[in-house]
C-alpha cells in the first residue's frame, strides 16, 4: 500500500479508495488506490500544489518518482499544471508594498479627475470669471505647494516612532506639524485676504479678471489652514503605514465637492465665490475626516495639542522646509523655463509642449506612489534597527520604479499615436507630440529610479543632500535650456534638456546611496 498522498487547500485529511477529491479550482478526481496509514507530514511545495511526503524511513526517492509516473491522479495533476501554470504568492514585502502604493496611486489620480469633475460645472461661468478662476488656482497652489514639506517631513518621523513601537512619540509628532500647519495657515489666510487684489495683478490678472480672481481667493483660502492640516494628516496616516484610510475619506470628501459645486452655483447662482466655497468644503471635510479618525485609533493625543511645540522641533521644521522648499523651486522653475523656451516656438510647439508635459506630470503622479511606499516603510525598519530590512526593502523598490519606467516607455512608445489623438485633433500638434513622447518615454525608468531615490532619501531623512542633488541637476538644466533657447533648436531638444536633470538626480543620488553616507546603512 501506498504510504502517502496528496494535500489539497483547506484540507488535511488522507483519501481512501474510491473517496472524492476535489481540486481548487473545482475539477473532481477518485483517488484509486488505499492511503494506510497518515501522520502529520512535512510539507514540501511542487510546482504549485502542496505535496506530502513521508520521511526517508519508509519512501525512497525512486519509489516516489515510480509512483508519480504510476499514479493517475499526481499524473493529471502535473499535466494540469503543464497547461495551467500557478503563479507564486508575494513575499510579506511585496504585499506591504503594494498596500502602502496601491491607494497612494488611487489618491494621486484623483486630482486631475475632479479637476475635470468641477471644470463642468464651470461651463456655465462667463469667461472672464473662468480667467479669475484659474489665476485664483495658480495663487492658491503656488502660494502653498511649497509647504508639502510637512508631509514629507512627518511621515519618516512618524514611521521611525511607529516602528520603535512608541506611540506616545507619534502623537507629539503629529501635534507638534499640526501646530505649525496650523499657524502658517492663519498667518497666510490673513495675509491673502488682505492682499488679494495686488496678489491676483501681480500674477496677470486685469482690471476685468481680477475682482472675479479675487472672489474667487477670498473664497478658497477659507480652507488654507486645513488644506495645511491635510498634509500633517497625510503623513501620520503615512507613517503608521496606512494609505488607504485618506484615499477613503478623499472620497468622501470628493462627493461633498460634487455636491457643493452644485448647490453653490446651481441651486445659490454664486459663481466663482460659489467655486471657491465648494472647493473649500471639500479640504475642509477631508481634514475633520482624517482628524476624528486620528483620534479615535489613539495615533493623536488631543492632551498633545494643548501643548505648543518646543524651539528645537520647530527649528526642525523651518530647517526641513527650507531644504524641501528648495528642491520643490528648483524642479517647478525648470518646468517653467521649458515652457518659456517652448512658447517661443510658435503656438503649436507652445500646444504640444503643454500636451506633452501633461502626459509626463501623468506619469509622475503614478510614480509618486512607490516614492509614498518608500518614504513609509524604510523609516520603520530604520526605527526598529533593521538594516538588512530597510536594504531589502529599498532594493525591492529600486526594482519595482525601473519595472513601471519600462512599462510607460512601452506605453509611450506603442501608443503615442492614440495619446496624442486624444488630447488634439489639430494634425501638426498631434505631429509635434508623436514626436515628443519617444524621448519621454525614453527617460521613464530612470525617472522610477528617481522618485524611489526621493522616497528613499526622504525616509532616511536627508533633506539637505536631496535638495542640493536637485538644485545641482537642475542648474544643469536650466544651462541646457539656455542653449537650446539661444540655438533656436526644436520641441524635442527642450525635452532632452529637461531630462538632464532627471538623468543627473539619478546619478547624483544613485552615488550617495552606494556610499558610505548611505540613508539606508548596511
Amino acid at each position: 500500500m501506498r504510504s502517502y498522498g496528496w494535500v489539497f487547500p483547506n484540507s488535511w485529511k488522507g483519501c481512501r479508495r474510491g473517496e472524492r477529491v476535489q481540486y481548487a479550482d473545482g475539477t473532481c478526481v477518485y483517488r484509486l488506490e488505499t492511503v494506510k496509514w497518515w501522520r502529520p507530514p512535512r510539507r514540501v511545495r511542487a510546482r504549485g500544489f502542496e505535496h506530502v511526503q513521508a520521511s526517508s524511513s519508509q519512501i525512497s526517492a525512486n519509489e516516489e518518482s515510480r509512483q508519480v509516473e504510476n499514479d493517475p491522479v499526481e499524473s493529471l495533476v502535473v499535466k494540469r499544471q503543464r497547461i495551467f501554470p500557478t503563479f507564486p504568492r508575494l513575499s510579506p514585502l511585496d504585499r506591504n508594498i503594494v498596500a502602502i502604493m496601491g491607494p497612494a496611486i488611487a489618491t494621486q489620480s484623483l486630482d486631475p479627475l475632479m479637476t475635470l469633475a468641477d471644470t463642468a460645472f464651470l461651463r456655465d461661468l462667463e469667461a472672464v470669471a473662468l480667467g479669475g478662476v484659474g489665476i485664483s488656482t495658480n495663487v492658491f497652489n503656488l502660494t502653498f505647494t511649497c509647504f508639502n514639506f510637512l508631509a514629507m517631513a512627518t511621515t519618516p518621523r512618524v514611521a521611525v516612532a511607529y516602528g520603535k513601537g512608541d506611540r506616545d512619540q507619534v502623537s507629539r509628532i503629529a501635534a507638534q506639524s499640526l501646530w505649525v500647519a496650523l499657524s502658517v495657515g492663519v498667518v497666510a489666510t490673513v495675509l491673502l485676504g488682505l492682499f488679494t487684489i495686488p496678489v491676483v495683478r501681480f500674477f496677470g490678472a486685469n482690471e476685468v479678471v481680477a475682482p472675479y480672481a479675487a472672489m474667487h481667493l477670498r473664497a478658497r483660502i477659507l480652507s488654507a489652514p486645513a488644506f495645511l492640516s491635510n498634509m500633517v494628516f497625510n503623513g501620520t496616516f503615512r507613517g503608521h503605514q496606512d494609505t488607504r484610510t485618506p484615499f477613503l475619506v478623499g472620497m468622501v470628501a470628493n462627493v461633498v465637492n460634487l455636491l457643493s459645486f452644485f448647490f453653490f452655483i446651481r441651486v445659490m447662482k454664486l459663481g466663482v465665490i460659489g467655486a471657491g466655497l465648494a472647493v473649500s468644503m471639500q479640504q475642509i471635510t477631508f481634514s475633520l475626516g482624517l482628524l476624528i479618525l486620528l483620534v479615535r485609533r489613539r495615533i493623536l493625543n488631543l492632551a498633545d495639542l494643548r501643548r505648543p511645540p518646543g524651539l528645537k522641533s520647530i527649528r526642525f521644521l523651518l530647517s526641513t522646509g527650507v531644504a524641501l522648499t528648495v528642491r520643490t523651486f528648483s524642479i517647478f522653475s525648470t518646468v517653467s523655463y521649458g515652457m518659456a523656451v517652448a512658447g517661443g516656438l510658435g503656438p503649436i510647439q507652445t500646444a504640444a509642449f503643454e500636451i506633452s508635459r501633461q502626459i509626463f506630470a501623468l506619469f509622475a503622479r503614478l510614480f509618486d506612489g512607490i516614492s509614498v511606499a518608500a518614504q513609509s516603510l524604510i523609516p520603520v525598519e530604520l526605527g526598529k534597527e533593521n538594516f538588512e530590512g530597510a536594504r531589502q526593502t529599498a532594493r525591492r523598490l529600486l526594482q519595482l520604479g525601473t519595472c513601471m519606467g519600462f512599462l510607460f516607455l512601452t506605453l509611450a512608445f506603442s501608443g503615442r499615436d492614440m495619446i496624442a489623438s486624444i488630447f488634439s485633433r489639430e494634425p501638426s500638434i498631434r505631429t509635434a507630440v508623436v514626436s515628443c513622447l519617444p524621448i519621454i518615454g525614453i527617460v521613464q525608468p530612470i525617472n522610477g529610479l528617481v522618485f524611489v531615490f526621493d522616497g528613499i532619501f526622504t525616509g532616511g531623512r536627508q533633506f539637505n543632500f536631496l535638495a542640493a542633488a536637485v538644485f545641482f541637476s537642475a542648474c544643469a538644466s536650466w544651462v541646457s535650456l539656455y542653449l537650446v533657447r539661444r540655438n533656436g533648436m526644436g520641441l524635442n531638444a527642450i525635452w532632452i534638456a529637461l531630462s538632464v536633470m532627471m538623468l543627473l538626480r539619478a546619478v547624483i543620488l544613485g552615488f550617495r546611496y552606494k556610499s558610505s553616507r548611505s540613508p539606508v546603512p548596511k
